[in-house]
């Protein structure tokens, strides 16, 4: 398409221009007009982008896709605080002191430069619907249900069980940045997560031709009610937000999916405010002592209205994902100053897909990982107590630096575009583990921002090794 073409021509032009201006930003010191031009290309790429001629039905106007959530997920991350530092906001931008502020100018050139390779990596990547409809794909997955919610139920009495106490009374944070949780506890929850993904998967394959609402709600069993509300209270009771989320929009998706509707731009604002109000309410709530009631949330809540007076909403409600920044500044500047990881955090991340393997592989072989874990270093590098996180671009810099990053980006760009043309059609997808990364995707959407790449791809693992094996458990026991 011409129009496309023209799209990939001027994004190319941007990212020609971010060359020059990132080589020329080196050690300068921190400039309001230099992070305002940085935010004007970034909004210059989306207008461009937004111009680009979608060939796909379901995908045009339709504001529930994977890609359109990972890229407000990393705006929020990688500019937003550079933003409230330029219209007066903020008076300094968060973690500015544990780096030398004149690598801030460069950085915000970086991620405005991954951000135009994303965008190209997804407008040239020419996918095509590959769904095929056959009455044995639907045969096949019939009954996968009635195994998953056993697994589900026992997953969660064993994470249960197994997790300690002060973990459901507030202690998320404090096990998590000490010992942190057991394995079994750990893959329990992984579990809970990849059963999600296979009710997914069984719901767009028997329910394919269309669900009303009521039907799609009466689909799922009294045992996965039962014990996904079990489960979100004790994850609730935590203090962790993360699965929260997850099972929200895992719960939800499969409707839209089955029944090919789109989401129009007014819900998709209502739904991000409410998820953006939800967690960060949940943030204070957990950071306040004691047990969770329904009197600590209310004193949350009435915390919150007191702090927030006078405060710009917007970047309060965001500052969850925005001050995530101060991890990518300190990953950046450790990478410029020490030097970078040469792909061996992304080897050690691709090693944790397969369940358990690094918890018994590398003490045989004497290998300390946490030395290339880009959210272990950030950590150290803020002095904190507790995790400070990472961002999905920190994390590829400090691996491959910058022109390696580069093209991790325009390839995950690509990605994207697969994901969201397949993410409508995987209930006619042959390709079962395509299906679960789809949704995978799309769950961890506004969370790989402030994270790494790979977060979707071990809950896709985990989520085919059950559907996998779930598949021949029914032809054994569910045979018609």
């Amino acid at each position: 398409m011409l129009r496309n073409k023209i799209v990939n021509i001027i994004l190319s032009f941007i990212f020609i221009i971010s060359l020059f201006r990132y080589y020329n930003a080196k050690n300068t010191d921190l400039s309001n007009e230099n992070l305002s031009v940085t935010l004007l290309m970034v909004l210059c790429a989306f207008c461009v982008f937004g111009f680009r001629k979608e060939k796909y039905d379901i995908l045009k106007g339709n504001y529930l896709k994977p890609s359109l959530i990972f890229f407000v997920g990393f705006v929020l991350v990688h500019f937003f605080e550079y933003l409230a530092y330029v219209i007066g906001v903020h008076e300094h931008i968060k973690g500015v002191e544990f780096v030398n502020s004149s690598i801030i100018n460069e950085a915000s050139i970086c991620s405005l430069s991954s951000l135009l390779m994303l965008l190209l990596g997804y407008n040239l990547f020419n996918c095509k619907s590959k769904s095929v409809y056959h009455k044995n794909l639907m045969m096949k997955y019939f009954g996968l249900s009635k195994i998953l919610d056993f697994l589900l139920m026992l997953s969660v009495i064993l994470f249960y069980i197994y997790t300690d106490d002060y973990y459901f009374r507030g202690g998320y944070g404090e096990i998590l940045n000490g010992e942190g949780l057991p394995l079994i506890s750990e893959i329990t929850q992984k579990v809970i997560h990849a059963c999600q993904l296979g009710y997914c998967v069984d719901k767009a394959f028997t329910m394919g031709n269309g669900a009303s609402l009521k039907k799609y709600v009466f689909s799922y069993s009294a045992i996965y009610y039962i014990s996904m509300l079990f489960y979100f209270i004790l994850v609730l009771m935590s203090g962790d937000r993360g699965p929260i989320l997850y099972i929200g929009i895992i719960y939800v998706v499969p409707y839209y999916i089955i029944n090919k509707k789109k989401l129009n731009l007014l819900t998709c604002i209502v739904g991000l405010i409410f998820a953006a109000t939800t967690i960060s309410l949940l943030g204070t709530v957990r950071e306040m002592s004691g047990d969770l009631s329904l009197t600590k949330i209310v004193e949350a809540q009435q915390y919150r209205k007191s702090n927030l007076d006078g405060e710009n909403l917007l970047f309060a409600n965001t500052s969850e994902l925005s001050n995530v920044v101060r991890a990518y500044h300190v990953l950046y500047y450790y990478a410029d100053s020490i030097g970078v990881f040469y792909g061996l955090g992304l080897i050690n991340q691709l090693l944790g897909i397969i369940p358990g393997l690094r918890y018994f592989l590398y003490p045989l072989l004497g290998i300390d990982d946490s030395v290339i874990n880009s959210s272990i270093l950030s950590t150290q590098l803020l002095n904190s107590d507790h995790g400070m996180g990472s961002t999905c671009l920190g994390d590829i810099y400090i691996n491959l630096g910058f022109f390696g990053s580069m093209f991790f980006s325009i390839i995950f760009g690509a990605v994207l575009r697969k994901v969201d043309v397949s993410l409508y059609e995987i209930g006619h997808l042959s390709n079962t583990f395509l299906s679960l990364f789809c949704l995978s995707v799309l769950s961890f959407a506004i969370y790989i921002g402030r994270a790494t790449y790979f977060v979707p791809l071990g809950l896709s693992f985990y989520a085919w090794i059950i559907t996998w094996g779930s598949l021949k458990l029914k032809t054994i026991f569910f045979r018609k």
